[in-house]
């Protein structure tokens, strides 16, 4: 994944309320995404869903389902041309 494939994730990912940007402490050339309550809420209600519909059909780790999810929605963004 390209730094402008995650800054293209993460613009839309701000757009939608879901993390906001915010400067890191130590390094004036990086930025640090937070994910917030909207966002924590989206993932709770999404988990519960993915959870009852995929992974308990195929019993995933927790590692396993944290991985899968990332993949998926990347790939979903990028499916749906949301990433540049």
């Amino acid at each position: 994944m390209t730094p402008a494939t995650v800054t293209s994730a993460i613009d839309l990912l701000e757009a939608a309320r879901l993390v906001r940007r915010l400067p890191h402490p130590d390094d004036a050339r990086s930025t640090l995404a937070e994910i917030t309550a909207r966002g924590r809420k989206t993932v709770a209600a999404a988990t519960t869903e993915l959870n009852a519909k995929v992974f308990e059909t195929v019993r995933l780790t927790e590692p396993e389902m944290e991985t899968f999810w990332f993949g998926w929605l990347v790939g979903w963004l990028v499916r749906s041309s949301r990433l540049v």
